[in-house]
């Protein structure tokens, strides 16, 4: 499936226009437009519609497992089923053609007469972050949107045909100048070994640099083998889960042992990705199966691991920070770039 479109067997290809940014990617609060294009070749002009219409969904998923025993002759016996749940929260319809609703009814290939169409949907200013799935049943809960163009047929041995595209939608976040402030941290361990870091503020940006600057005092000269700097995403959605994922690792000695007394040195990092869901809790309203979700909030936060040689003389030091939304349009993420963070 490409960046912003879709053209499988269905017939219906579903193509984004008017964007700012070539990829799959809307802030909350933007208007998302699309056309649609219907190839009836593939069926029989003659088949009569029941109903005709695209929809822009937003649905939390997950996977659950049960395990049932069966006993026979031979004893028991385990089969592990998986349950898969989509709840939607949001839904906005438009109607092309509905049999109840006209007098007339309508065929393929007089729906495919019209050729193109133009739809166009406003997103909410409030909407939470898209989530990707990790892996390929995650029983963690994840949150996508999708455009969905259907058309039922009327007679009900036939299937309906259908096809959709995925979005990427993020919450439209206003970092407030309070909430943006230097990190300094510090740590000795009990070989005296002491460490300060700091970093020029505590939100960070996809695709936009930022400096680690430390400063490591080591008076009995041990050897300090690594400096793995982690930067971890943080899902919590109430009681359907918690899930944590390594965005990146890295060591800021590349494999070096440090043997001397003083150091003073600066590490500039990007992050590896370009989909990072901003930092941000949302509270989903009162739908079913999904009160259980509050709030659904996303987190990072950085860890630093000294390695030292000898037992026990590993130390650790660890910072929540903010990850924003970066509206740099020039160099957009393709959809499958994206869905590599999984």
């Amino acid at each position: 499936m490409g960046c912003g479109a879709s053209n499988i067997d269905s017939g219906l290809t579903i193509k984004l226009t008017n964007r700012l940014r070539d990829a799959s990617i809307f802030l909350s609060g933007e208007q998302v437009e699309c056309t649609v294009h219907f190839d009836s070749k593939l069926y029989d002009p003659d088949v009569e519609i029941k109903e005709a219409y695209i929809e822009l969904l937003g649905q939390v998923g997950y996977t659950t497992s049960s395990i049932v025993t069966v006993y026979n002759h031979t004893g028991s016996a385990q089969t592990i089923t998986h349950t898969d749940h989509r709840i939607p929260f949001f839904c906005e319809r438009y109607e092309f053609y509905s049999e109840s609703a006209s007098e007339k009814s309508m065929t393929l290939s007089q729906f495919a007469m019209a050729n193109k169409w133009t739809y166009k949907f406003t997103l909410p200013d409030e909407l939470p972050s898209s989530l990707p799935p990790v892996g390929y049943r995650s029983s963690h809960p994840y949150i996508e949107y999708f455009i969905r163009m259907v058309l039922e047929l009327k007679n009900w041995y036939q299937n309906d045909i259908r096809n959709s595209i995925p979005l990427i939608i993020y919450p439209r976040i206003n970092l407030q100048n309070e909430l943006q402030r230097p990190i300094e941290i510090e740590r000795t361990n009990r070989k005296h070994i002491h460490i300060r870091i700091n970093i020029a503020q505590n939100v960070i940006f996809p695709r936009i640099p930022f400096i680690i600057d430390y400063n490591l005092e080591n008076p009995n000269r041990s050897t300090v083998q690594a400096i793995i700097v982690q930067l971890c995403q943080n899902r919590d959605m109430g009681t359907c889960g918690h899930y944590n994922t390594l965005i990146f690792d890295t060591d800021m000695f590349d494999g070096n042992d440090f043997k001397g007394e003083h150091l003073h040195n600066k590490f500039e990092l990007t992050l590896p990705t370009h989909y990072l869901a901003p930092t941000l809790s949302y509270k989903f309203g009162l739908i079913s199966g999904l009160t259980q979700c509050n709030p659904a909030s996303v987190t990072y936060e950085l860890i630093i691991d000294v390695k030292v040689s000898g037992l026990f003389n590993d130390f650790t030091l660890k910072c929540p920070i903010i990850m924003g939304v970066e509206l740099n349009d020039e160099r957009p993420p393709s959809y499958a770039s994206a869905m590599n963070l999984r």
